[in-house]
């Protein structure tokens, strides 16, 4: 039966594979064209080198590293930062919403290219100019916030560092005070024999 009706079995696969494959081009023209918008960012961890002993520069360092490091990962999480989007929303007077109602953050990724330190900001959006004025709008106010960060443990390392050497001019004062006082002191019997 199925050698006889071979043909037919034949014509329906091939029917089956048309519809199929045409339906599929039916559904990918009936749904809004997405493009994709590309910013890249070239990142570079911050973090202080790990040192061995007990020297003023180690204490230091440990000191520094309680402020939190500028990793790969970090800036990977502090890339969609409320303060980014914001800046973002307000700069290009867009609403958080597009017109399908996702959040602007739905409509952004970020990764790194691997191996590198280069950080590619995604943005798709049916409006190809809104996609590439968002993603560059990204790249610079996300950019602008890390410089804030930096700055801001640049602040903190800096009045640290004016504090110990202000304590280090203290101490010096009172050891110098200390001398002073030994030297105008006339000398001891002890130090009179040795002469």
């Amino acid at each position: 039966v199925l050698v006889r009706r071979k043909k037919l079995i034949l014509v329906v696969i091939v029917l089956a594979i048309l519809l199929s494959g045409g339906g599929v081009m039916v559904m990918r023209n009936i749904g809004p064209t997405v493009y994709e918008a590309v910013a890249t960012v070239m990142v570079s961890p911050i973090s202080p080198p790990p040192l061995k002993g007990e020297t003023a520069y180690s204490v230091l360092l440990d000191y520094l590293s309680q402020y939190p490091q500028l990793t790969i990962d970090t800036y990977i999480s502090q890339v969609k930062n409320p303060r980014v989007i914001s800046k973002i929303v307000d700069k290009l007077g867009i609403d958080m919403y597009n017109n399908n109602g996702y959040l602007l953050e739905k409509l952004m990724t970020a990764e790194f290219v691997n191996g590198t330190n280069i950080l590619e900001l995604k943005v798709r959006n049916e409006d190809p100019e809104l996609a590439k004025l968002i993603a560059n709008t990204w790249a610079a106010e996300f950019t602008d916030f890390i410089s804030d960060v930096v700055e801001g443990q640049m602040e903190k390392y800096i009045k640290f560092i004016e504090s110990q050497v202000q304590e280090g001019y203290s101490q010096m004062e009172k050891a110098m005070d200390s001398l002073k006082t030994f030297l105008s002191q006339p000398p001891s019997v002890t130090e009179l024999q040795k002469e």
